[in-house]
């Protein structure tokens, strides 16, 4: 039995599969990763996008940032991100859990995603709370270094978590979610950043999907060192064609 149809057995006889997706997945939408070669991680200081920065230093911050934000913003879903929306709706899925801040899963489709690392759709003031679209934040830095609040002049923060912030709610109730699993399907994760990378050995059983090792290959069911987007496109494949 190949891997790819070893992968697509597990998802489909397991009870409750859940995927927690990184930075990988979304390479294929053409978002750079922080770790890999020529990945964020080596180009810049990743200090920069800190909270500590964004307080001190909001022009170091936005100025660094707003290429990043704006190929996040930029970005349309892959095959990878199509697939696990299609496994959800058959329901073979429960759910997605990801550290990725681009809003890719829902933009594919996906109905049930708890993003660990916040996400890039709002912003918020420091100051006064006051919500505002991401649109309404990139409208104001095409006419000064740092979006302000119209309320009471106050920074606002995109609503991701920067370096040194505490993780949302969203990390506890993956915890919860992942527990309670049969199958957690890594994706494009190095499983190297604390504490998501724990989120995984909460499952019964692991698969991983992702184009360098990880620390989890060892105990996982399967692994697969190939493209997200052209496994997940497959295995889908394999399971609406088989009968079991």
């Amino acid at each position: 039995m190949t891997k790819l149809k070893k992968l697509a057995r597990l998802i489909h006889e397991s009870e409750r599969t859940v995927a927690i997706t990184g930075a990988g997945i979304s390479t294929e939408s053409g978002i750079p990763d922080f770790r890999s070669s020529g990945g964020l991680w080596q180009q810049e200081n990743s200090i920069v996008l800190s909270n500590d920065t964004l307080e001190r230093n909001p022009k170091c911050f936005y100025s660094f940032g707003q290429n990043i934000f704006e190929k996040i913003r930029a970005a349309e879903p892959n095959p990878a991100h199509y697939a696990l929306a299609e496994l959800e709706e058959t329901g073979e899925l429960e759910a997605v859990i990801t550290q990725n801040v681009d809003s890719l899963h829902q933009k594919a489709g996906s109905q049930n995603v708890l993003e660990i690392h916040g996400h890039l759709r709002s912003g918020t003031c420091l100051s006064c709370e006051r919500k505002y679209d991401i649109e309404e934040i990139f409208s104001k830095l095409k006419r000064n270094d740092v979006p302000d609040c119209d309320r009471c002049s106050g920074l606002i923060k995109p609503d991701i978590v920067l370096f040194g912030d505490p993780l949302p709610e969203d990390f506890v109730q993956s915890r919860k979610v992942v527990s309670e699993a049969d199958l957690a399907l890594v994706i494009g994760s190095s499983l190297e950043v604390a504490p998501a990378n724990m989120l995984p050995k909460l499952a019964d059983k692991q698969a991983v999907i992702n184009l360098q090792q990880t620390t989890l290959d060892q105990q996982a069911e399967v692994v697969i060192n190939q493209k997200a987007g052209e496994v997940l496109s497959e295995v889908v494949d394999f399971i609406n064609r088989t009968s079991y």
